[in-house]
């Protein structure tokens, strides 16, 4: 897979990466999803340190990751394995 140098822009510094395509996508939306955050953090706490706006963001998006993580379960699982053997067989007949 080809890689590329790509900056990403976290409130207002840049930071190098050496990615590959999908990688950048994905880099790209997490890159709006945590400024977005820091902007609602830095109007709702205009007073607030640059370090604590940060802080509270890296915690609400990680509180947000381990709460998706939490979703998913082994019957959860097995029952998607399930639905999707099921649709296999419907396309395949």
């Amino acid at each position: 897979m080809e890689q590329k140098n790509v900056k990403i822009k976290i409130g207002d510094r840049e930071y190098p990466l050496v990615l590959s395509a999908a990688d950048e996508v994905r880099m790209r939306e997490a890159e709006k999803l945590i400024n977005e955050r820091l902007m609602e953090y830095r109007n709702m706490y205009p007073t607030a340190d640059r370090t604590d706006v940060l802080a509270m963001t890296a915690l609400f998006l990680a509180n947000t990751l381990l709460s998706q993580e939490g979703r998913s379960s082994p019957e959860a699982d097995t029952a998607i394995e399930a639905e999707l053997h099921r649709i296999r067989q419907l396309i395949s007949n």
